[in-house]
């Protein structure tokens, strides 16, 4: 039979001790290379490096521990077992005597590799050192009886050297991420603040609006242009300047008083606004300023700032001021027809009631066209003192709720009354409510009257219905009439008051179109199903 080692004169037994070395060297060079090829991190770096030594079958297990400024040992990566928690090393400190002979004390006390063999395995601890300082150790199980050979010595002792750097870089390595993340984050934050500034700056350079920013004693800080323009001040005079002491200020002494106290209030946190008479000089008018100061607090509440602002509201004061005497006007004709032309038709209706018991039968048809007459100037009065509320009191009017249904049902009793030969179906009305006032019958009756006096059957038809949706209610009128031209529905109820020929004609319409504008709805005009048309009132619900 022939030997294999008989070349090399080395029995089996050496010759299985050598093939056991190299597989030795192998794996721990392998973890070497595993080792240096991994990302840079404690974890990473200590779990490859335990999978590639088990993975060789030369070792049984391995771990690798961290020790501590406790002196303390804690394991962080293993492979080959379970648990660690009962390996004989983690019994072992190394503030405890050195001059035992345990794995540990005696790598530790040779500051060197160390083996251990029992019957049937080698315990292997290596020292981790970094500075000249332990901190950690490699420990693993291998199969058998153990001589730990220079070459393996080394690897070991190289592979050791890599270990040992890799401990606590996960710590450097969060470290530098936290103050890489934290100086990113202050330059962000910083830009944050310049781009902040710049567009407060930006806003409150070109705001039309009178702006200040003052000290809480009311130094000024800073004035935009709009403000320097008004009165064609230089910022040098103003800037630095007690407000109270700047040329728009100059002339009253209580308007600076005023607005002494009102910085005084602003600088305790509360929000002044007044108007402000200005004069801007020359043959011009008084300026009126809307003025405000708003205090602005830091991050403990106390007022660090004051923001003063100018609004001029000359020309809405001018506006309104129009307006109100243009009310007065109106009030004032109302009262007229209401006191003096209703009361004199009265009179002439009375008198002609009176003059019928003395008129000859030849006079009678201009008796009747008197009183035919007065009946129509009556009416037109009663509508213009209606027209003329709406305007006078529209804009000021404090609208209530008004059952829709009780409006309309009142008013199709008077219309049907009025005209016996028509005939009205009342449809389903809910019992709902609607923002409008007293003219909300004014509005119903005209359209009523308006789908009968333009209404060509012998017997006109109307309709009414309603439907209600969440915020608003359509009232449907409806007749059987010659209808309403497509080109023809806008301008009906979008016509302007120039052009109304007269008050008699259109100007129900126009009335009630504005009454309903008041109340915040609207009216149209739609075709109705088969003949005829449909006024659409939209009404908001209460």
């Amino acid at each position: 039979m022939s030997n294999g080692n008989r070349g090399t004169g080395l029995d089996e037994a050496t010759t299985a001790e050598l093939e056991r070395s190299v597989s030795l060297l192998t794996a721990v060079t392998d973890a070497m290379a595993t080792a240096s090829s991994a990302p840079d991190t404690e974890s990473t770096t200590a779990d490859d490096v335990c999978d590639a030594l088990v993975a060789s079958d030369v070792f049984d297990c391995a771990w690798i521990g961290r020790i501590d400024e406790s002196n303390e040992i804690t394991p962080f990566a293993w492979a080959g077992v379970e648990t660690v928690e009962t390996d004989p090393v983690l019994a072992i400190t190394t503030s405890e005597e050195t001059s035992g002979d345990s794995p540990l004390a005696s790598a530790l006390r040779a500051n060197e590799v160390f083996t251990k063999s029992a019957d049937e395995s080698t315990k292997l601890v290596v020292p981790l050192h970094r500075d000249d300082s332990v901190v950690g150790v490699l420990v693993a199980d291998v199969g058998g009886k153990l001589d730990v050979g220079d070459p393996l010595s080394t690897a070991l002792s190289n592979l050791a050297d890599v270990i040992a750097a890799s401990i606590g870089s996960d710590d450097s390595a969060a470290q530098k991420r936290d103050s890489t993340t934290h100086e990113r984050d202050s330059k962000t934050h910083e830009r944050d603040e310049t781009t902040a500034r710049r567009q407060l700056r930006a806003i409150f350079e070109s705001s039309f609006e009178f702006l200040c920013l003052l000290e809480p004693d009311g130094t000024v800080l800073r004035v935009n242009d709009a403000a320097l323009q008004f009165g064609d001040h230089e910022r040098d005079e103003i800037i630095g300047q007690s407000v109270w002491e700047t040329p728009w200020w100059h002339g009253h002494e209580s308007r600076k008083s005023d607005l002494k106290e009102a910085i005084s209030r602003a600088a305790r946190g509360e929000f002044v606004r007044y108007v402000v008479e200005f004069e801007t000089g020359g043959d011009e008018d008084a300026t009126i300023v809307d003025f405000s100061l708003s205090p602005v607090f830091d991050d403990d509440g106390e007022v660090i700032l004051l923001v003063s602002e100018g609004h001029d509201i000359t020309a809405q004061r001018e506006r309104a001021q129009d307006l109100q005497r243009e009310r007065e006007r109106l009030e004032f004709m109302n009262r007229i027809l209401r006191h003096n032309l209703l009361n004199g038709l009265n009179v002439v209706g009375a008198r002609a009631d009176i003059l019928r018991d003395f008129v000859a039968e030849d006079g009678e048809p201009h008796l009747e066209t008197i009183q035919h007459r007065v009946e129509e100037m009556t009416e037109l009065v009663g509508t213009m003192r209606t027209f003329m509320k709406a305007i006078v009191e529209g804009e000021t009017q404090e609208f209530d709720s008004r059952s829709l249904r009780e409006s309309v049902e009142s008013c199709v009793e008077r219309v049907e009354a009025e005209s016996p030969n028509v005939s009205v179906s009342l449809g389903g009305i809910p019992p709902i409510s609607v923002r409008a006032d007293e003219l909300l019958d004014e509005v119903v009756e005209n359209l009523l009257k308006n789908a009968i006096q333009h209404n060509d059957k012998p017997v006109p038809e109307v309709s009414v219905e309603a439907a209600a949706g969440d915020e608003t209610v359509e009232l449907w009128i409806s007749d059987n009439g010659p209808g309403v031209p497509d080109e023809q529905k806008r301008k009906i109820v979008e016509k302007s008051i120039e052009e109304l020929s007269n008050p008699g004609s259109g100007f129900g319409l126009f009335l009630v179109r504005e009454i309903v504008e008041s109340y915040g709805g609207g009216i149209r005009i739609d075709d109705n199903d088969p003949e005829g048309a449909t006024f659409v009132v939209e009404l908001p619900r209460t």
